[in-house]
């Protein structure tokens, strides 16, 4: 199994994420170390100055993105969009069970020392979405949806948040490998939106590890 620098590292932001690995409800539902890494390293390469998120959990990717946006060095922030809920075993989530989810990630952002990196937003992401411009206002650089993983969830989120992404941005989808991860609407929105417009994205699939789930990374080359 391919192992993760993670554990090795002494950081304020490592030790909180080393935390919220620790939880039950981690698994298999957050983003794992491996895939973390990736995203870390990406936002370090691209150097966004306004980042947004669709789908939190527990707050792993959070933590991955605002610590490389601190490493960064300038004012990049994420915005994170989420309803913040209770944690209940849910599907093949057996074992979940984590109350207040908001104050839970709050709380890990300050042992990161990193709150002053991430704005959130609770409530449903169609609902801040359709009030984009009020509340979040300027365009992105990077958008990562990983929220509501059924077609008409993901199909939503695209279509609304989408719009808001400059051009030469970056858009990342997770779980987008139905067969592993159980879930159509991260490929549906690939596949029937997003291929066949070669002319306006650029985009590759990766696979990941421990699990399968699969990355979509996409560039946005026209508006």
């Amino acid at each position: 199994m391919t192992k993760s620098l993670l554990p090795h590292l002494d950081l304020p932001w490592a030790k909180a994420l080393k935390g919220i690995y620790e939880e039950d409800a981690a698994w298999p539902a957050s983003m794992s170390p491996q895939q973390g890494e990736f995203l870390r390293s990406l936002i370090q390469n691209i150097n966004p100055k306004k980042c947004l998120e669709i789908g939190c959990f527990i707050g792993a990717s959070t933590l991955w993105i605002c610590s490389a946006l601190e490493d960064c060095g300038n004012n990049g922030i994420l915005h994170s969009v989420d309803l913040y809920g209770d944690k209940m075993p849910f599907k093949h989530i057996k074992y979940m069970f984590l109350l207040d989810a908001l104050s839970y990630i709050q709380k890990r952002l300050d042992e990161a020392e990193l709150s002053h990196r991430n704005i959130q937003h609770v409530g449903h992401s169609h609902l801040v979405g359709s009030q984009y411009d009020k509340l979040i206002g300027d365009e992105l650089d990077f958008l990562f949806i990983d929220g509501d993983h059924t077609i008409e969830g993901a199909t939503g989120d695209f279509l609304l948040y989408e719009p808001h992404l400059k051009k030469g941005g970056y858009l990342m989808f997770h779980d987008i490998y139905p067969e592993v991860c159980g879930w159509d609407g991260p490929a549906h929105v690939i596949n029937s939106i997003i291929a066949k417009q070669p002319g306006k994205y650029q985009f590759v699939e990766l696979d990941t590890a421990p699990q399968n789930y699969g990355i979509s990374l996409i560039k946005k080359i026209a508006k």
